[in-house]
């Protein structure tokens, strides 16, 4: 079977993760967009982008990012609410919410959520170390899980959020942060060329970070903020060893599981630094459809199919589609991915965060609703190219 060959794998593997049996009927689209003209406050009406403009899909972005800017009303920090305890990670969940909000067709002066997404900027600016060894690092003292992590989706949202508003009240305060937040992410690049959880070098190195770290740089230099090519051929070159004889990428080297999500994330990054072709490439494409093949026929003989990181792998997985030179594979895949995302969100407008631990067994709100719902809204806004760094 062909990288490419497997019809069934492409109507249901995200219906995995929420739990649900998919139907090759739901994956149709729906074929009427809005006709409405766009407007400042609504500058995506009248979007006719197939597929991802129809009407129900629109409806369903609404109500998501609706949902987190009720969420973020509840404080008064500008951050959105995130799990308690060790995985309280505001500046991530922060981050993934403000590229939401940009993503819907916001900006930092006009859109229907400008208002919350300067909040979230603010939070992010307040939330730069600006002093000693640290500097230019995004945290703060309640964040117990964003990690570099956070501080790659940080400096992503403030790199998106000036690409598009440059000369808006704050351009040249994020002009200044995204400087310092890619200065500390070069400072703390691994030996080997990628990065670890601390905003320092180490020894240890893994995929996801990494993964992280490398979007926040492109995103940076789009913005205009110079970035020294050598620290990204050096990730570039990490990334690639963590692929393995299955054709997957590993998380590192000393743990050396390779899953979709990760695949996916390497191959996203891939593109993203001009990487379209090659044998690492058709290799973990490979890797992927043979996954996801198995996984569709464990549901047909009826066993289960667990997914760790269901919204990682949802989002990723888009992003290196939507790159990808044919677009006909994004569009067949995606379409089941959407069909499962009008089922499942909830009349508030809000995803759960629920997907299945190490031992297989399901975890709820790990890192909370307001996570799901921004990852999700996220992977809704991939065709519109609201982003810059969705664009093709």
């Amino acid at each position: 079977m062909g990288p490419w060959a497997s019809s069934l794998v492409l109507t249901g593997i995200l219906a995995l993760a929420a739990g649900v049996p998919a139907r090759l009927d739901d994956a149709k689209d729906q074929s009427q967009g809005s006709n409405a003209p766009a407007t400042k406050d609504n500058p995506l009406a009248g979007l006719q982008v197939k597929p991802g403009s129809e009407a129900p899909i629109m409806a369903s972005l609404d109500r998501g990012l609706a949902f987190l800017a009720k969420e973020q009303a509840r404080l008064s920090t500008g951050a959105l609410p995130s799990t308690s305890g060790d995985n309280h990670a505001p500046i991530g969940v922060t981050s993934l919410a403000a590229l939401a909000w940009i993503g819907g067709g916001s900006s930092l002066t006009r859109g229907p959520y400008h208002t919350e997404l300067t909040a979230a900027i603010d939070y992010l600016l307040a939330s730069q170390v600006k002093d000693g060894p640290a500097v230019g690092y995004f945290s703060n003292t309640t964040d117990q899980r964003s990690q570099t992590h956070g501080h790659g989706l940080a400096t992503l949202a403030l790199a998106q959020a000036f690409t598009i508003s440059p000369r808006s009240a704050k351009g040249a305060q994020i002009k200044e942060a995204l400087r310092l937040a890619c200065d500390r992410i070069i400072a703390s690049q691994g030996v080997d060329g990628g990065w670890y959880y601390d905003p320092k070098p180490t020894v240890q190195q893994e995929g996801s970070v990494t993964v992280a770290l490398v979007w926040a740089l492109r995103g940076a230099k789009d913005a205009g903020i110079f970035v020294d090519a050598a620290p990204i051929h050096r990730a570039i070159a990490y990334v690639k060893t963590l692929q393995d004889e299955s054709g997957g990428f590993m998380y590192s080297a000393s743990r050396p599981r390779t899953s979709v999500a990760l695949t996916a994330a390497a191959l996203s990054t891939l593109h993203a630094t001009g990487t379209y072709d090659g044998a690492e490439i058709d290799a973990g494409y490979d890797y992927i459809w043979r996954s996801l093949t198995a996984r569709e026929l464990k549901l047909e003989r009826g066993q289960d199919v667990s997914i760790s990181f269901p919204f990682y792998e949802r989002l990723y997985l888009a992003q290196a589609l939507y790159q990808h030179k044919d677009l006909k594979h994004f569009t067949r895949w995606s379409a089941a991915q959407r069909a499962v995302l009008l089922r499942t969100q909830e009349p508030d407008g809000h995803w759960p965060d629920e997907r299945f631990g190490a031992s297989g067994v399901v975890v709820k709100s790990q890192y909370g609703p307001c996570y799901a719902t921004a990852v999700n809204c996220l992977f809704l806004t991939i065709p519109h190219s609201t982003l810059p760094i969705f664009m093709r």
